[in-house]
């Protein structure tokens, strides 16, 4: 992962059993433009892990040819499909960002939205798409594009986050993850150690319901 005066990416993952289905990425295309992705399917253990290792290998062969980011969800949810035929699916956040053009583009396919925090307030990144692989061609695809006009933190994560549920059956929520991301005065490793302490904290006696996975991507000028 990057760690420049410009750009800072941390990645933490726990998964739930021995083998785990999340996913995250960072593609590098050259020193000012890059991909990042996280992504969830549904399931557990080595199927759902299968799954994800082809969908990364399709996700990095592509990006290769095209910049189209929807014409990738678009292929993408084909590969998806014609593998599990409905069976199974895959939410994914991926975001193209040029340093240089200090643009985000994105596609949020029915994945938790991620938190873009920047000087002047913060966004949900929530538009794009369904679940991919839940029908043979999408219905729809809406890709974002955010402006990067100051120094910038943006927030990824998987649903084994948000779920995190204590002893009363309340959940860590969209509210708990805010509320701590604005507590803390940068991303980091520390910070994501720190999080996990928190979400540790406040399941008291309940397990964790799933793989735990989130990134962040600290932009600087």
């Amino acid at each position: 992962m990057p760690q420049t005066d410009h750009l800072k990416i941390f990645a933490s993952y726990y998964p739930n059993k021995i083998v785990g289905g999340d996913y995250y990425d960072y593609i590098p295309l050259d020193e000012d433009r890059f991909y990042v992705c996280i992504a969830d399917v549904s399931g557990k253990g080595i199927p759902a892990a299968l799954l994800m290792s082809n969908f990364q290998a399709c996700l990095r062969t592509l990006v290769l040819y095209t910049s189209d980011l929807k014409d990738i969800i678009k292929r993408l949810n084909e590969q998806v499909f014609n593998h599990t035929k409905g069976e199974k699916f895959i939410t994914v956040f991926l975001a193209y960002i040029d340093l240089k053009e200090r643009v985000i583009r994105c596609v949020n396919a029915g994945h938790n939205p991620p938190l873009l925090l920047e000087t002047d307030g913060h966004q949900w990144l929530d538009k794009g798409t369904c679940i991919l692989g839940m029908f043979e061609k999408l219905p729809f695809i809406e890709e974002m594009k955010v402006d990067i006009l100051s120094d910038v933190r943006l927030f990824a994560y998987t649903d084994g986050v948000s779920e995190v549920m204590n002893n009363k059956g309340d959940e860590f929520g969209q509210e708990g993850l805010f509320d701590f991301i604005s507590e803390v005065k940068e991303l980091s490793d520390e910070a994501h150690l720190q999080l996990y302490d928190r979400m540790t904290a406040f399941k008291e006696d309940q397990e964790f319901p799933d793989d735990i996975t989130y990134m962040s991507i600290v932009v600087s000028y």
